[in-house]
């Protein structure tokens, strides 16, 4: 191992000068012993789904980990004035009332200095990784290289894990990096693939070319954009000519769509199609069309988005991995609405780079929508990628929508019993079905929803949770289906939390 250290050792002689511009002191011992300097570990954790038992053994040295990212950490002075900006801009008494900030102007005031920039690149090209061009908000330094330069240059290995019919890549361990670098490095991301997951719980998808109009005998209502539109008194504000234009919406996707469809559905419910462009994150992974759950979310996302704001732009911004897509909308700021409907366990994660991201998203005035999930509390569940699985690890939330600088939005479920406000036929040409606004509590698809039980015909919520057939087959109600939430560790409110969100 000391041979394959030394290149990593002898290129950090020359940093101390560079890294001492940034405030930062580096430590003596980076000096003192060329061939032994002390590690440190990044800020982080190994994702909880790299488990022993899923373990396959050492990836290839030919794999390619894709995007990887070193997130450059902010001093101090730096948090605390960006702390203080995001309350003014949300303070109506204050001058800095929605003066929200270009990308440029946050990477000049809240971005790593010129000093810190090189110090990283030097030791990353010492390292043998090819550093893309600095963004403008100056917070990340992407990268690329092999899995024997990953290995050596964080002191850690990347293994292949078995999950539930799924193979990942993975570290084993923290990655470290050498002390005179570490204060400057927030997190390092891409090495591992598992990715943030469709919160989409699925009972029946169709792809038709019209929409699905069968509602059961009575016994249950979809809702179309057009019924939005009655439910939430959002036609008038059509009639005003106020339809989102002008305004663009960007949805994070980690797959392609067939625009053909999303125009079916549109026209469907007699809405002239808005204006869809999907663009790939540059220097990302290409999706593609991926015929699963990811494909069914975008398909979701887009055609939702351009139901209700017809008018608006949609741009769908792919990437393997929706972060990425994330991070490419918030860094060009390509659009005032973000939305992400994809989750991962709270305690997977590093939440301190993810909320840097998102007040960046805030001191700019993009307002990020993420869905709490469709998991209950069980975000954390031990199966995290079936669906349909049974909580038996104890309160967890979508670490994604856990920041207290987006929007989470939890999904809602009509009362069963206000059937009288739905008509019995659709209306021709748009599919209206909905007569006026209809009371909403908390969705909850499992046995446990006393409204739900009784609208099944069960005396309650015990008995049905008891019941193991519905319908002659297995009782898909004992299964996680409802609304997201639970506790998390950290405030949910902030004076940044609805950025954007006031006219």
């Amino acid at each position: 191992m000391k041979d394959l250290r030394k290149g990593t050792y002898v290129a950090l002689a020359a940093l101390p000068s560079l890294v001492g511009l940034t405030g930062w002191s580096a430590p003596a011992a980076d000096t003192a012993a060329v061939d032994a300097p002390q590690l440190v570990r990044v800020p982080g954790k190994v994702h909880g789904l790299a488990q022993p038992r899923f373990d396959v053994g050492e990836a290839p040295n030919s794999l390619k980990l894709g995007t990887l990212e070193i997130v450059l950490a902010k001093t101090p002075a730096q948090q605390a004035a960006l702390k203080q900006l995001l309350a003014a801009q949300q303070d109506p008494n204050s001058p800095q009332y929605h003066h929200f900030l270009t990308p440029a102007e946050y990477g000049a005031r809240f971005g790593a200095s010129d000093a810190t920039l090189a110090a990283v690149t030097q030791w990353l090209e010492s390292n043998g990784f090819k550093v893309r061009p600095v963004a403008p908000n100056r917070s990340q330094l992407y990268f690329s290289g092999t899995k024997a330069q990953v290995e050596a240059a964080f002191h850690t290995q990347i293994h292949l894990f078995d999950v539930n019919g799924e193979r990942h890549f993975a570290n084993v361990t923290v990655p470290e990096v050498p002390a005179g670098i570490a204060p400057l490095v927030a997190d390092v991301q891409g090495l591992h693939d598992f990715y943030p997951r469709s919160t989409l719980r699925k009972h029946r998808l169709n792809r038709r070319a019209v929409p699905d109009t069968t509602y059961n005998g009575g016994q249950t209502n979809y809702v179309g954009p057009t019924d939005f539109a009655v439910i939430y008194d959002v036609n008038p504000l059509y009639q005003q000519g106020i339809t989102g234009a002008g305004v663009t919406i960007a949805i994070g996707a980690e797959s392609d769509i067939n625009p053909a469809i999303a125009n079916a559905y549109w026209q469907g419910f007699g809405i002239t199609p808005p204006q869809v462009q999907s663009v790939l994150v540059p220097g990302g992974t290409d999706p593609g069309l991926t015929h699963d759950g990811k494909e069914d979310e975008a398909y979701l996302d887009v055609e939702i988005a351009g139901g209700i704001a017809p008018g608006a732009k949609i741009l769908l911004v792919r990437e393997k991995n929706v972060f990425n897509a994330a991070q490419y909308v918030i860094q060009q700021n390509l659009a005032p609405i973000l939305n992400l409907s994809f989750g991962q366990c709270e305690a997977n994660l590093n939440n301190a780079p993810l909320d840097s991201l998102f007040q960046e998203a805030a001191s700019q005035g993009i307002t990020v929508t993420v869905s709490s999930g469709d998991q209950g509390v069980a975000e954390c569940i031990t199966n995290a990628f079936t669906q349909g699985q049974l909580s038996t690890s104890g309160f967890a939330v979508n670490g994604n929508a856990s920041s207290p600088h987006v929007l989470a939005v939890g999904g809602t479920e009509f009362d069963p019993t206000k059937m009288q406000d739905w008509g019995a036929t659709n209306a021709a040409g748009t599919q209206v079905n909905a007569l006026a606004h209809i009371p909403e509590m908390v969705w909850n698809s499992t046995c446990a929803d006393p409204e739900g039980a009784q609208a099944l015909g069960f005396a309650d919520p015990t008995t049905f949770c008891n019941t193991t057939t519905y319908q002659g087959k297995p009782n898909p109600y004992i299964q996680v289906a409802t609304a997201s939430g639970g506790l998390c560790d950290r405030p949910r409110r902030s004076a940044a939390s609805a950025a954007a969100i006031t006219p």
